[in-house]
């Protein structure tokens, strides 16, 4: 969708308004990727468009589609906004991890965290690897950096598990195993705070709570 008026084209933003989007998950989504295709065809110097085809390929488990379209609009002159550029290095940094190319997908959470460092999201997502990979020192380093961020993004690419219990969650279980329990204790705390009824939460509240006491 193009705007064609005549009359030059204006952008409102009103502060602490939010526009929560909840799909339908009973309909199916089928139908995007082959427009988001003809998108492309049709208009191959569109990076907004180029942006949400590698966004989907990610959805769809096609990890080298998604490497290869993301890189594309990382090197078109027009892709300059930082959060979304951020994004698309998190997308391929995502699939590089699920193809089992770490050094690859370590390289490029990095460069999402250079591109955008005052967002949350390549650090957690990153961290989220490092706790794959059982990596607790960087783990734990990206999280607390992450902490320090205070203040959500005001754009849509920013995503809610950065902004609940998830950070504090991550923080807990890279101090545990790094064995700073008190630190550990803390987050695990926080984290249950913010969501009391969650059952691995308590249970992993319970087992830091001991350590911590009887270390």
């Amino acid at each position: 969708i193009e705007y064609i008026g005549k009359e030059p084209l204006v952008t409102i933003y009103i502060d602490r308004m939010v526009l929560n989007h909840y799909p339908d998950a009973g309909k199916s989504r089928s139908s995007y990727l082959p427009l988001l295709e003809m998108a492309v065809a049709e208009d191959p110097d569109n990076d907004r468009m180029r942006y949400y085809l590698g966004r989907e390929y990610m959805y769809q488990k096609r990890w080298q589609d998604c490497i290869n379209t993301l890189k594309f609009y990382l090197n078109m002159k027009s892709a300059g906004w930082r959060d979304e550029r951020c994004a698309a290095m998190r997308w391929i940094a995502k699939s590089y991890a699920e193809t089992g190319e770490f050094r690859e997908s370590y390289n490029w959470y990095f460069r999402a965290v250079a591109e955008q460092p005052m967002m949350r999201e390549p650090y957690i997502e990153f961290a989220r690897l490092c706790m794959v990979r059982k990596d607790w020192a960087l783990m734990y380093s990206l999280v607390k950096e992450a902490l320090k961020i205070t203040e959500k993004s005001k754009t849509f690419v920013n995503t809610g598990y950065c902004w609940n219990y998830t950070p504090y969650d991550l923080c807990a279980i890279s101090a545990y195993n790094l064995g700073l329990y008190k630190e550990s204790y803390e987050n695990a705390k926080i984290a249950l705070e913010y969501e009391p009824s969650n059952e691995r939460l308590k249970k992993n509240f319970k087992i830091i709570e001991d350590k911590y006491l009887n270390a």
